[in-house]
């Protein structure tokens, strides 16, 4: 946890520069620093403290490099936008940060607005504004779109597997993989039980302790056939081995890691 400061207390806003819902700059920075003070008197979490500062420091630097003397309404949006299009900016969008060439996830800009819209609200509480400057709606928290392996690509999958030292194993789990889009646990966890050649299907032990049906080719039923006809097993023993003939939990590793 980062070392405390002496923090001075935050002075009645500047009238020149504030207004009900509108701060001036030299109030929006001490407020920052009352705020962190304010979550280590609460002892919110070493991440969530992070992020306050994170946060606040860069609504800052956006103000000043803007030459704004205050922040209200339309700073905020203007801040809102810049988020979104800063990555565009010759300079990125922050001065020396990694992968600031990138544009933000939606999930990331919708988080600055949860955290922002909390720091207002605690300049209300502090008796600093009379009305929120934030009356905007909310960015939209759109999951990250996952994009389909290409044709070219599934077919590069599947020559590496066929070109490895277990050439059935690998294909087959490379085939289940992308036949049912379970996940690497999901698909090491198999045993040879779950799985219905013949309907082609099978059935995976996923988070929350719940069991699914995911359905498979006729194309991967005969690769796990080939594969399971190489070494017979009980119908307990795990679907996938490892070298050493045990559950392959170096194979998950690997999957994950990739």
């Amino acid at each position: 946890m980062e070392k405390q400061r002496h923090i001075r207390p935050v002075s009645t806003p500047q009238q020149s520069d504030a207004g009900p819902d509108r701060l001036a700059l030299v109030d929006v920075a001490r407020l920052a620093l009352s705020w962190i003070t304010d979550g280590l008197v609460r002892q919110l979490s070493r991440g969530t403290l992070a992020n306050r500062k994170a946060i606040t420091d860069k609504l800052l630097w956006f103000l000043r490099v803007r030459g704004y003397d205050g922040c209200g309404t339309e700073e905020l949006r203007a801040f809102f936008a810049y988020l979104n299009t800063g990555h565009e900016a010759p300079r990125a969008r922050w001065p020396g940060a990694p992968h600031a060439h990138r544009p933000l996830r939606p999930v990331t800009v919708w988080s600055y607005y949860g955290y922002l819209h909390a720091f207002f609200t605690f300049a209300i509480e502090e008796g600093l504004l009379a009305c929120h400057p934030m009356r905007f709606p909310p960015p939209l928290a759109r999951a990250d779109q996952v994009r389909p392996f290409s044709q070219e690509q599934i077919e590069a999958l599947i020559a590496a597997a066929r070109r490895s030292r277990h050439t059935k194993r690998d294909e087959a789990i490379v085939r289940m993989l992308l036949n049912t889009g379970c996940r690497a646990s999901e698909l090491c966890s198999l045993r040879v039980r779950d799985v219905a050649l013949v309907e082609r299907r099978a059935v995976v032990h996923g988070k929350g302790n719940k069991y699914r049906t995911v359905y498979f080719t006729r194309k991967t039923a005969r690769v796990l056939a080939q594969y399971l006809q190489e070494l017979p097993r009980d119908p307990h023993a795990p679907l996938f081995l490892s070298d050493r003939g045990q559950r392959a939990e170096a194979i998950h590793r690997t999957l994950e890691e990739g």
